[in-house]
C-alpha cells in the first residue's frame, strides 16, 4: 500500500518526508535525524508525525526535538 511518514512542524508546514512510497505490511523502525529535507538541522521545538497508510490518516505523534 501507499505509505507516507512525513514530519510537520507547528504550523502544518510539511518539514520532512520519511517515507512516501509502496511498502508492504510489515514492521519497520525509523528515526529521523532532525533535519529538514535540504539537509539543515531544525531548531528545537515540538513537530507531529503523520502517517498514512492507502488513504486513511492512521497515526499522528507529537514529537520532541530537543538539542
Amino acid at each position: 500500500a501507499l505509505t507516507q511518514l512525513n514530519i510537520y512542524n507547528l504550523r502544518g508546514e510539511l518539514v520532512r518526508s520519511l517515507v512516501n512510497g509502496e511498502m508492504p505490511m510489515g514492521t519497520y523502525d525509523l528515526s529521523w535525524d532532525g533535519k529538514n529535507a535540504a539537509g539543515e538541522t531544525l531548531a528545537s521545538g515540538q513537530y507531529f508525525a503523520r502517517l498514512r497508510i492507502g488513504s486513511e490518516v492512521t497515526q499522528v505523534r507529537k514529537l520532541s526535538l530537543v538539542k
